[in-house]
């Protein structure tokens, strides 16, 4: 179970996390740990180490660029299966008003979340909204090359947003990625005695 931004959630599998409200120097004490554990320390894995070092520092660089407080990025689902997804959690300065019940308090935001076709998530104790954003590739802007789900999350006690963006360079499997994220979002709870400033 991780906690953070005053809600509780778990990630199916194995996932490393960087907090991005560390100093420049502690995230990239991290990301060389990723590494070693991720590539090892060799020499004929120099190159494997350079392009997952250059892509861990982009994904951070991205949280950093929107205000994330956190970056987890996914090793596997299943034993050593890899799969490829990072998840950004922000809290963006959005307020939404808090309504009779989390469905209520979801409907009213429907109009507020941006990405194609809002969609109300089915959680008993906070409001949910999925809303998807697909890349194109710039030589052909037919070809979807990267899906992004976002999880619109407004907390009680003065409704203010976190947001949960899973993106994966798998978007032929979006469906299957939606119904996998899904599953996080519907068991996303709130934090219980959390002092959320």
């Amino acid at each position: 179970m991780t906690a953070i931004e005053g809600v509780e959630f778990s990630l199916p599998g194995v996932w490393w996390s960087l907090d991005l409200r560390d100093s420049d120097a502690a995230i990239k004490g991290r990301i060389n740990a990723i590494l070693d554990e991720a590539v090892g320390r060799a020499d004929n894995r120099a190159g494997a180490r350079h392009g997952v070092r250059e892509g861990l520092l982009q994904v951070a660089a991205q949280g950093k660029a929107i205000k994330a407080h956190q970056v987890h990025i996914a090793r596997s689902l299943v034993g050593e299966i890899p799969f490829a997804a990072t998840l950004l959690i922000s809290r963006p300065g959005v307020a939404v008003p808090e309504l009779h019940s989390p469905q209520d308090t979801a409907a009213g935001m429907l109009t507020l979340i941006p990405g194609d076709d809002p969609t109300i998530i089915e959680n008993p104790a906070l409001a949910v909204v999925r809303s998807v954003e697909r890349a194109a590739s710039p030589s052909d802007p037919s070809l979807t090359t990267h899906v992004t789900i976002n999880y619109w999350i407004a907390l009680p006690q003065g409704a203010r947003l976190v947001v949960f963006t899973f993106s994966s360079p798998l978007p032929m499997y979006e469906q299957e990625l939606i119904t996998l994220f899904d599953a996080i979002a519907m068991t996303t709870s709130v934090r219980e005695n959390d002092q959320v400033g």
